[in-house]
């Protein structure tokens, strides 16, 4: 009878039977540093949406209103609105008849030419906009994506850049300027 008890013992403290608190999740919880960051980041976000008038939108998860002129939609990407971290999306009319995405290592890829990715490729290279990892031209606007916990401010002047970038190569386009 002890027998048995000690060996029931021992299946219960093996690795191999343990069973996990959360046997659905794949990875471990956030650690109390990480939610404390999280948080910080997502009063930021709070406070600058609020400077730049910018409205809280809980069906697209984030937050609506103008920057640099546009209609953008601006996901902080904390709370698994965003699939990487922060995404903004930018609408503005423009022409390409297709979806392009840009990233660091993709800008110079002959099949991803775009005379509008050509615009903003080179904003990958300013050290001000390092958490920028990509840039999606869809229909109807242009969608960046940052990297995890991006301070709001990149996100704004990343924006700045980016519509900039477009509106100056869409005015050489009216203009029929080939070298701009």
């Amino acid at each position: 009878m002890l027998e048995r008890v000690v060996d029931f013992a021992r299946k219960l403290m093996s690795p191999r039977q343990r069973r996990r608190p959360f046997p659905d999740r794949e990875h471990r919880p956030p650690s109390a540093a990480d939610e404390r960051r999280a948080r910080a980041a997502s009063r930021d976000y709070a406070r600058w949406a609020k400077r730049l008038e910018l409205v809280h939108a809980p069906a697209e998860r984030g937050y609506r209103g103008r920057v640099a002129g546009r209609a953008v939609v601006v996901r902080a990407g904390l709370d698994g609105s965003a699939p990487i971290g922060a995404e903004a999306e930018i609408a503005i009319d423009h022409d390409e008849p297709a979806t392009f995405l840009v990233t660091p290592q993709q800008r110079s890829d002959a099949r991803a030419k775009s005379d509008l990715a050509d615009a903003v490729a080179p904003l990958f290279d300013e050290p001000a906009l390092d958490a920028l990892r990509s840039l999606a031209i869809v229909r109807g606007g242009v969608r960046l994506r940052f990297a995890p916990l991006t301070d709001p401010e990149v996100v704004q002047a990343a924006i700045d850049r980016v519509v900039v970038a477009i509106e100056d190569r869409l005015r050489a386009r009216l203009r029929g300027d080939p070298y701009r």
